[in-house]
């Protein structure tokens, strides 16, 4: 590899990483500045259901997406990406399965992490954006943002945008970029842990199918299963508030979310159980790589905007905590 040629490529990561530094400070900034100005002039708006999925899904589509389109790289030509391949639909719910078996030990992860820095911090709420937002709104605006319109964006963002732009100079390390800063994206340790782990399976099979509507599926459901799907079974029933001489009135839903839990149980047990066996196919590396890895981290992650873009997450988790 010869220095002009690596000059390039820092300069294709350097701007990389500047499009996704800016696309989230100006979607946090708009988000901000929304808030406020909404609770200033129209608070009866922040009690709505459809508040909280539209302050955090139009700021970011509406105003930083445009931004991050604008500053990214050129894509490279479609001749020198894979060729596209089909997924059999049998295959696609082992798939599943290894997100569950990611989903759910990231989630413990990211709830003790949580319970830590609010002991620490003695903040009441904390960092979980999702619990908060699935809280406050409304069953269907919940839906609609956080299990269909979300992940398609993200998929758009971080498996084909971003991806694209990395997949031909070398895989492993995009692979990791991509995945890594999705989860960093997610802005709270709650979903930091299973956002990665779930942004490698994705990321993997994008590589090898060159299809963004698989992953694009996945993230639907793996989000369905993981939040929306709980508001739809308990309804308007508080687990908080219960009181336990009502428990006769609500049995069935608690019957239906036990039933539920368990079968999610078993199934990320079972996908635990294919990411071991299968753990070799989850390897991407191939000869058309063009980096070593002993030069990969600083090639890819030691760029100035990277480096802000990991700062820029680092404060908006610890002030979380602070207000």
């Amino acid at each position: 590899m010869t220095p002009q040629y690596r000059l390039t490529l820092r300069k294709h990561y350097g701007r990389l990483s500047l499009a996704l530094l800016v696309y989230y400070v100006v979607t946090a900034a708009a988000q901000f500045a929304a808030q406020y100005a909404v609770l200033a002039w129209a608070p009866q708006w922040a009690e709505a259901g459809w508040f909280a999925p539209a302050l955090a899904f139009l700021p970011m589509y509406g105003i930083g997406f445009p931004l991050f389109l604008w500053l990214l790289p050129k894509a490279p030509p479609k001749e020198l990406l894979p060729e596209k391949r089909s997924v059999p639909a049998r295959e696609l719910l082992p798939i599943l399965l290894m997100c569950l078996g990611v989903l759910y030990p990231g989630n413990l992860i990211g709830q003790g992490l949580d319970w830590l820095l609010r002991s620490l911090f003695r903040s009441p709420s904390g960092g979980n954006a999702l619990g908060a937002m699935m809280d406050s709104s409304s069953t269907w605006a919940f839906f609609l943002v956080a299990v269909v319109l979300a992940p398609i964006m993200e998929e758009l963002t971080f498996r084909k945008l971003l991806l694209d732009r990395m997949r031909t100079i070398d895989k492993p390390s995009a692979l990791f970029f991509t995945a890594l800063a999705f989860g960093l994206f997610h802005s709270n340790v709650v979903q930091f842990f299973y956002a990665f782990g779930v942004g490698l399976i994705f990321g993997c099979i994008y590589l090898r199918t060159g299809k963004i509507v698989y992953s694009m599926v996945l993230h639907v459901v793996v989000n369905f299963l993981g939040s929306a799907a709980v508001l739809f079974l308990m309804g308007d029933l508080d687990l908080t508030n219960l009181d336990p001489a009502a428990l006769m009135e609500h049995m069935l839903p608690l019957l239906g979310l036990g039933i539920y839990v368990m079968v999610l149980m078993a199934g990320c047990i079972a996908g635990i159980v294919l990411l071991i066996r299968h753990r070799h196919s989850l390897r991407v590396a191939d000869e058309g790589d063009q980096l070593r890895p002993s030069s990969r981290f600083a090639m890819v992650f030691c760029r100035p905007g990277w480096l802000l873009y990991c700062l820029a997450v680092l404060v908006m988790i610890l002030f979380s905590y602070l207000v």
